[in-house]
Parts: structure tokens; C-alpha cells; sequence
């Protein structure tokens, strides 16, 4: 089951996005999530925010990505919460983490399994655990969005 949950003054902005089947987006007290036009999230994603996660536009979000701006406790040094920013046309490859602070600069790719804990230039190729930049000026396309065979869930 999909959950889309927004707390008290919290915002929602999506622009024809398409979400995945048992995806979670949750919205937290005063805090916000846009998605830009033409993204999508695929089955089993999370995107959890107690701060900002902005998403640009025709970005691909691939099966259990979890998106964190907050550390979900009070241990440590503040600040506990820092807002997520994705360019427009990124890629996110199946289970990535992204952590607070990060900002992913527009046409990168984040190779499957990697943990984002820093930010990157555009066109950046980043892997690993924690994740590294590992090769930089990439271009890529959606081909999905060239068929008319697209298997997207369901357009908000």
C-alpha cells in the first residue's frame, strides 16, 4: 500500500509524478517535499522529511531509494535535520540512501547501493558506500520515456 502522509503545515508539491506501488512519502510538521514534473518513484521508495526534500524535474527513482533530511534522533551535534536537493534528470539507482545536507547536482546517476552523505557537481557518477564521485561530465537518457510501453503506476 502507497502512504502519502502530510503533518501539520507541512507542504506537498507534485507536479504529474508518478509513485510507485507501497511507496512512502511523509511529509513532517512544517516541513516540505516537491517533485518536479515527469519524476518518478518506483515501488517501495521513501522519502521522509521533517525539513526540505526538493526533486527536480524527469528525475528516475528506482525500486527502495529512502531520502532522509533529518538523523531521526537527537544524538550528536545539531543540526539533526538538513534539506535534500535532486537536480532536474538525475538517476537513482535501487536501494540508495540519501542523507541530510545533500545536494545532487542535475544529470548525475547514483549507482544501486550507495549511501549519499555528500553532495555532488552535475553530471556526476557517484558509488560506494559511503558513496564517492567516480567519474564526472555523464550524460544519460530515460529510454522508458521513449516507449510507448512505459509500465509507470499510477500519475498524481
Amino acid at each position: 500500500m502507497t502512504v502519502i502522509a502530510i503533518g501539520e503545515q507541512g507542504k506537498l508539491d507534485l507536479d504529474s509524478v508518478s509513485i510507485g506501488r507501497g511507496a512512502i512519502v511523509s511529509v513532517g510538521k512544517n516541513a516540505e517535499i516537491s517533485i518536479g514534473k515527469g519524476s518518478y518513484l518506483a515501488d517501495g521508495s521513501k522519502i521522509l522529511a521533517t525539513n526540505k526534500i526538493r526533486i527536480g524535474s524527469a528525475c528516475a527513482i528506482s525500486w527502495s531509494v529512502t531520502f532522509l533530511d533529518d538523523d531521526g534522533h537527537g544524538f550528536g551535534p545539531p543540526p539533526y535535520s538538513s534539506p535534500i536537493v535532486v537536480g532536474d534528470n538525475v538517476w537513482i539507482g535501487c536501494n540508495v540512501t540519501i542523507l541530510k545536507g545533500v545536494n545532487i547536482g542535475s544529470g548525475s546517476v547514483v549507482a544501486a547501493g550507495s549511501v549519499v552523505t555528500r553532495s555532488c557537481e552535475p553530471g556526476s557518477l557517484l558509488a560506494g558506500v559511503p558513496a564517492r564521485v567516480i567519474r564526472r561530465e555523464i550524460s544519460w537518457t530515460d529510454q522508458s520515456r521513449l516507449s510507448s510501453n512505459s509500465t509507470l503506476n499510477s500519475e498524481i
